[in-house]
Parts: C-alpha cells; sequence; structure tokens
C-alpha cells in the first residue's frame, strides 16, 4: 500500500487494511513521496511511482484531497494526481471517504503497465 503517511492516522489506515484484508501486513505500507508531503515540494513521476508499485507489490493506494488546493508547493491536485493514476491504467477507484473538499480516494491496484 503507498500513501502519504505523515497526511494519515495509522490507526485509521490499519484499521481500514485490517477489514480489506485481515492478512496485510502493515509493515509493507510506505510512502510515496518519500518525504512529507506538507513540508517538502513532492515530485510525482507517474512513470516512478508505477515502478514501485510494481517493486513492492501495492494493493492499495491512498491519495488524500487537499482542500481543492495545490500540493505544497506544486501544481498538483488530487485530481490531477487522479487523473494520472486513469491514465496511466491499472488503478481502479475502490472507495472515497469524507466530503468533498477533504475526502480520501483509495485505489486497488490491479496490474500496473
Amino acid at each position: 500500500m503507498a500513501c502519504p503517511l505523515n497526511r494519515f492516522n495509522l490507526y485509521m489506515v490499519r484499521y481500514y487494511l485490517n477489514v480489506k484484508d485481515p492478512s496485510f501486513d502493515f509493515s509493507k505500507a510506505w510512502q510515496y513521496p518519500a518525504e512529507a508531503v506538507d513540508a517538502y515540494t513532492p515530485d510525482f513521476n507517474i512513470s516512478d511511482f508505477t515502478l514501485l508499485c510494481q517493486q513492492h507489490d501495492a494493493k492499495y493506494v491512498l491519495l488524500y484531497e487537499s482542500s481543492q488546493r495545490p500540493y505544497f508547493n506544486t501544481n498538483l491536485t488530487a485530481q490531477t494526481i487522479y487523473s494520472n493514476l486513469k491514465e496511466v491504467g491499472g488503478f481502479t477507484l475502490e472507495g472515497v471517504f469524507g466530503l468533498e473538499p477533504n475526502r480520501v480516494f483509495v485505489f486497488s491496484v490491479l496490474a500496473v503497465t
């Protein structure tokens, strides 16, 4: 699973994953980008991201919506990243939590190409 762990309550993520797959090993959760996305300019590269998903055998991707504002020091929004995930293929929107403009999008990782 890939998500910006510094932006989520870890207990919430563990609960969600336990409900979806009780055998999931939470130590396999990882953060992309590697640094805190609210303190450093994120370098979102969809090619790198899909490769990392393959390497980590990711099953889920969590994307948080930042009140319709661009992420820290970029022109990226949740909508642009959502579009990138749809365009590259292999990611399916499985669920949405919260209310706009503060939602969490959960994607299943199928076969990233």
